[in-house]
């Protein structure tokens, strides 16, 4: 028992000399020794007696200082390594914004390249397959190879295969923050700007899986442009990213994060203006602006396309009405609330359409025939499409 009790009482002197480095005790003890020594040269009236004397007041104030030194900068070591895990954390959450973005980019491009595909194969003169059914061109079949009829994607379960992850990325918190960052300065300038650089220096990575949850047809009366079309299709995927995010101090940390892909379009078979760059997306991807008190007090809608006076389809901010402020694009008269969408007529003939985007950030987006490419602008058909990515789940991946 004895044996045991002095293993413990030197295992507990060692762990504060691990936490503490040193300790009253080995202080006091110190302090003795040196007590004893001076104590002999006291009786000495030479000026060595004086010198150990001050020396002694000086060591004895410097060991009594050290406990709370030392402490001091033990929880100040601890502070920063907490700064830094909160710092890796928020930086994990940030990188949900850029991963989106990519997810709107690329999920934009696959679904106007099927779109196009379908009008080319549809005006083509071969029988083609579309969502596993084989189906005629409109010069075989006018009637049964209309795409009003059909799904504009022929192969929704595809959109997101071979979407993976990405390494080596970051976010460039000084570029928005310190432009001028990489000019060098002088003096304690030039270590203050380097500190800057250090604590903003970040980087993650992550990677994506999906899953393809199913599509259907909405035929809603009150969804009704000048042609009469009423059917709307809607198209749904789910995405994960496991992310990670390194930051000040090489903290990492990680998060999931799940996204909700939503994709609904209207194929329009008059004429349509979406060739050239008119279908290119658009970061502003279309007007967001606060919806008319009488028709949504709370909410913001988001302008979507426009039907000019000649009856062709126009996405939001393209066309002769980039704006709906001036002339015969001027807003004329009271808007209408169909629920789905607002409509409002335009000065000069045809009208508006705008969605309601509460707690969304839709991407509006369109496709025709020539979409892409320099030359025809006015396509016979086109679609209209609102994309929308939305994050619906973050979680932590407990490492």
């Amino acid at each position: 028992m004895a044996e045991l009790t002095n293993n413990s009482v030197t295992n507990k002197k060692s762990d504060l000399k691990t936490t503490s480095l040193i300790t009253m005790k080995d202080v006091s003890n110190i302090t003795r020794k040196i007590s004893a020594a001076v104590n002999r040269l006291r009786k000495d009236r030479s000026g060595y007696a004086l010198i150990v004397l001050v020396l002694y007041v000086a060591i004895v104030g410097t060991l009594a200082l050290a406990e709370p030194m030392i402490t001091t900068a033990v929880n100040l070591r601890e502070q920063w390594v907490r700064t830094a895990i909160n710092r890796a954390e928020h930086l994990a959450w940030s990188t949900s914004s850029p991963v989106r973005a990519r997810l709107v980019d690329e999920v934009y491009k696959r679904v106007q390249t099927q779109l196009v595909n379908h009008i080319a194969k549809s005006k083509g003169s071969t029988p083609y397959e579309c969502q596993g059914v084989l189906t005629q061109p409109e010069t075989i079949d006018p009637q049964g190879g209309k795409l009003d009829g059909q799904f504009g994607l022929c192969e929704p379960e595809k959109i997101l295969d071979g979407l993976n992850g990405l390494t080596g990325q970051s976010i460039d918190f000084l570029g928005a923050m310190y432009p001028e960052y990489k000019t060098p300065l002088t003096g304690e300038n030039e270590v203050v700007r380097k500190a800057i650089i250090y604590q903003n220096q970040n980087s993650y990575e992550y990677k994506l899986t999906n899953t393809y949850v199913g599509q259907q047809t909405i035929d809603n009366k009150s969804f009704k442009t000048k042609t009469g079309i009423k059917r709307q299709e809607y198209y749904h995927w789910l995405v994960r990213a496991d992310i990670e995010a390194t930051g000040f101090r090489n903290v990492t940390r990680g998060i999931i994060v799940y996204y909700d892909v939503t994709l609904s379009n209207n194929y329009h078979p008059n004429d349509f203006g979406g060739g050239g760059n008119l279908c290119d997306r658009n970061d502003d991807g279309g007007a967001l602006f606060q919806c008319p008190v009488d028709l949504d007090e709370l909410g913001y809608c988001h302008q979507t396309s426009y039907t000019d006076k000649n009856g062709i389809e126009w996405i939001a901010g393209s066309g002769p009405c980039p704006s709906y402020t001036t002339g015969d694009c001027r807003i004329n008269d009271t808007c209408t609330d169909h629920g789905v969408y607002i409509s409002c007529p335009l000065a000069g003939g045809g009208q508006t359409i705008t969605i309601k985007a509460r707690h969304t950030r839709p991407q509006i987006g369109c496709a025709s025939l020539n979409s892409g490419q320099s030359g025809k602008i006015i396509d016979r058909g086109g679609y209209s499409f609102v994309l929308t990515v939305r994050i619906v789940s973050l979680g932590n991946t407990y490492n």
